[in-house]
């Protein structure tokens, strides 16, 4: 089970360079534009300028592509104008389709992924041919192939949601994030619930490390939210309480392989203060960029 691989996930997050904030929203939607820096120096009027979209497919061979019944409706519906996605002009939407809870209906997740390791992640179902929003949790793209992954790293992906399931059929959900700074931080696990109809994340474990007055490096874990701890326990080196914990906590549940299915076309953060002649280009783009990632 993946969690055993924590004690390699600490030493990936030791070595990060940190990102401090959590992103820079658009603050205005209408015709004007703050002149406020992003990262790389440039202002948002800069990269609304600069930034230059070319249409993948030609409307005709648009068109004519077909999907099956559970995908058209994301492939009809305005991603654009959809109010519960936030916007941070200096980060790229990633978009996937993934059956998370195995009912033959593929969710749409929509990521952002934040600094800090808080990638936000919006989720999507189809309900009598509509598009229904589920609820955001905190995880980032998830893997198409996770057994790979760990075979070449060995160790637990920063951002991700997993799958796993026990013997009575029951689903249980897990994702997570990464709090840096300098040579501290956390790494929170979350436990996910997700009906179908409604998905809603909640602090399960975290495990927390830095480096004391002697440069010696602590490990401590807690059960819940890392921020709002009643109590931790210090671990040594080796993680073995913590592991212990969980290895507990997922006996008898088992990891189900899912299939990502990720858009090859990314969404730039500030596609609000685009013209509508770039915004429509996105619009076919988003669905291209599914027409080239399987058979959907």
């Amino acid at each position: 089970m993946r969690v055993k691989h924590v004690g390699c996930l600490i030493g990936m997050m030791i070595g990060l360079c940190v990102l401090s904030g959590c992103g820079n929203t658009v603050a205005d939607s209408g015709n004007t534009l703050e002149q406020t820096d992003t990262n790389n120096g440039m202002t948002l009027e800069q990269m609304v300028v600069d930034y230059e979209v070319e249409r993948v497919m030609s409307e005709e061979e648009l068109a004519g592509l077909e999907w099956k019944e559970t995908i058209s409706p994301y492939m009809e519906y305005d991603w654009l104008g959809d109010g519960h996605v936030e916007q941070y002009y200096d980060t790229q939407w990633l978009m996937q389709l993934a059956d998370l809870n195995q009912d033959g209906q593929e969710e749409m997740l929509v990521t952002l992924p934040i600094y800090n390791g808080d990638s936000l992640t919006y989720v999507y179902t189809v309900e009598n041919g509509t598009v229904v929003y589920c609820g955001q949790i905190i995880a980032g793209a998830a893997y198409e192939d996770n057994d790979a992954f760990m075979e070449q790293t060995g160790c637990l992906p920063l951002n991700y949601i997993d799958v796993y399931q026990n013997e009575d059929g029951e689903l249980r959900y897990l994702s997570g994030n990464t709090f840096l700074k300098g040579g501290s931080g956390y790494y929170q696990i979350y436990e996910i619930e997700f009906d179908g109809k409604q998905i809603v994340g909640k602090p399960l474990y975290a495990i927390n490390f830095y480096q004391d007055a002697d440069g010696k490096m602590v490990y401590q874990y807690t059960e819940g939210d890392w921020l709002k701890r009643e109590s931790e326990v210090t671990d040594d080196q080796n993680f073995t309480a913590f592991t212990q914990e969980m290895e507990a906590y997922m006996k008898g549940w088992e990891r189900v392989d899912i299939t990502f299915q990720v858009s090859e076309f990314r969404v730039p953060g500030f596609v609000n203060v685009l013209s509508e002649e770039k915004k429509e280009i996105i619009r076919d783009n988003i669905v291209v960029g599914f027409a080239r990632v399987g058979e959907l």
